[in-house]
């Protein structure tokens, strides 16, 4: 009868261990075609990616329709990307862009509204001169 125990619950472990590695392999089985799927996802993006830009780069003057619309919309933002670098060149050459390095995202933010304030009260203060310059010179006719 003790032999009979010790048998069984043998048995059970051995079955036990042999489902916990079915599992085992197929949860990894699982993780590595999740991995491959997202691979050739990935993959998939890059091409759509590349044939995007051979066509813009080839055929965009020509495009029509969604592709036209579509091709403006880089064109957009390849103009708005330009006029950012362009502020972010003014904002090195005032040296200010290096303290903005050690700063977080929140001193970042009051940052850029404090300089976009600050452009925008300079050109109202040139356009209130101007205005008052054209003003003075109406006046002397």
């Amino acid at each position: 009868m003790k032999n009979g125990f010790f048998d069984e619950m043998d048995r059970k472990l051995s079955q036990f261990g042999q489902s916990v590695s079915n599992k085992s392999r197929e949860v990894s089985e699982g993780m590595r075609l999740s991995s491959a799927i997202k691979a050739e996802e990935e993959k998939q993006n890059n091409l759509y990616r590349e044939v995007g830009k051979y066509y813009f780069e080839n055929c965009a003057a020509n495009a029509e329709g969604q592709l036209k619309v579509l091709c403006d919309q880089i064109v957009a933002s390849m103009e708005l990307t330009s006029q950012y670098k362009q502020q972010q060149n003014v904002l090195k050459r005032n040296g200010q862009l290096s303290e903005l390095r050690s700063t977080d995202s929140c001193q970042l933010w009051i940052f850029a509204m404090h300089v976009d304030q600050r452009l925008k009260s300079r050109f109202h203060q040139h356009r209130s001169r101007e205005q008052e310059r054209f003003v003075r010179s109406v006046r002397r006719r």
